[in-house]
């Protein structure tokens, strides 16, 4: 766990089972981790959904979602933990319930995006394609619970990265873009 008013690191409980490929959502001041694959096993199935409570320092299994959502973007809407997949599928996770719902959304889906949730919608960053000038085309598509459907918003143009990290920034809402080679690397988003 870091903490920005020490700047320090501090161990806490690890997770019950090594994995990784893992999307996040924090509800309640808990954080509930949606695995992809373990060490042993990268299929297309989940294989484990956790939340973690840090007033505990305890992990707890949860049931992890009926559909494979491998590939997956995250984030919390309403109290609800929204998670896509690669195959269309959106699953929703209810923590009062503590059960998923699968929906299948309209409008292009995002394969291999980073992402993030913003102002109740899902925020889907791909790296399209390279461009001649070694500039990069990056989609962006947004997903609204309201109307359960994807829609495509303007391309953004980047340096060539490697990967995006996304956050949200504080104030107005916007998503700052950062990675890559400078000058440039370090972009903001408004939606």
């Amino acid at each position: 766990m870091y903490d920005p008013a020490t700047n320090r690191w501090s161990a806490k409980q690890p997770m019950p089972e090594t994995n990784e490929r893992g999307v996040t959502g924090v509800i309640n001041n808990q954080m509930y981790v949606l695995t992809g694959c373990d060490q042993e096993d990268c299929s297309d199935a989940i294989i484990a959904f956790y939340r973690y409570n840090p007033a505990t320092d305890q992990w707890a299994k949860l049931p992890a979602p009926p559909g494979s959502l491998m590939r997956s973007i995250a984030g919390t809407i309403g109290k609800k933990f929204y998670v896509t997949g690669n195959n269309g599928q959106i699953g929703v996770y209810d923590p009062v319930t503590n059960s998923w719902t699968m929906k299948t959304a309209t409008g292009q889906v995002p394969f291999n995006a980073t992402g993030l949730a913003l102002s109740a919608k899902l925020y889907a960053l791909n790296l399209d394609h390279g461009n001649p000038d070694g500039t990069v085309t990056t989609s962006i598509r947004v997903y609204d619970p309201a109307t359960n459907a994807w829609t495509k918003r303007a391309p953004v143009t980047l340096k060539q990265i490697g990967r995006l990290a996304l956050v949200v920034r504080e104030g107005s809402p916007r998503i700052e873009m950062v990675g890559g080679v400078r000058p440039g690397n370090n972009l903001q988003y408004t939606p």
